[in-house]
């Protein structure tokens, strides 16, 4: 089971994120900044059309952001709350995925960017875990 929390600050969100591979993390951090976005735990199912993604990082710590950088900036351009994700691949420094979205009735919260604050992966015991600060 793969799993994230929201804890917020002034100005800022700390995502946490966990799943059971690495490329569930990037699943996961897609459902979790719609969730923040729009204030609710389970995302409406995709009516937008499908986008093909490659995010290139140094590290992956670096990847996981510049992924949530690039959700941001294309629900930013699109007008869509892109939740869904489908990794076809992930290493440590590229993600190729599909993302889709639809477009919400009312934005809770605005995300400006992630950021490299504070941003960390690693494994353990099996899982992999992630923290990655929102500016917002």
């Amino acid at each position: 089971m793969n799993g994230h929390e929201l804890e917020e600050h002034t100005g800022e969100v700390r995502l946490r994120l966990e799943a059971a591979d690495w490329p569930g993390l990037f699943t996961e951090a897609a459902r979790a900044l719609a969730e923040l976005m729009t204030g609710a735990p389970d995302v409406k199912p995709p009516a937008g059309q499908p986008v093909e993604l490659t995010v290139h990082a140094p590290d992956r710590a670096a990847l996981l952001v510049e992924w949530l950088n690039e959700l941001v900036f294309l629900s930013e351009t699109r007008k869509e709350v892109l939740g869904e994700a489908t990794v076809v691949s992930a290493t440590a420094n590229e993600v190729v995925a599909t993302v889709r979205g639809y477009e919400p009735a009312v934005l809770k919260t605005a995300v400006k960017a992630a950021t490299l604050h504070e941003a960390r992966v690693d494994q353990r015991d099996g899982r992999w875990h992630a923290t990655v600060v929102l500016d917002v």
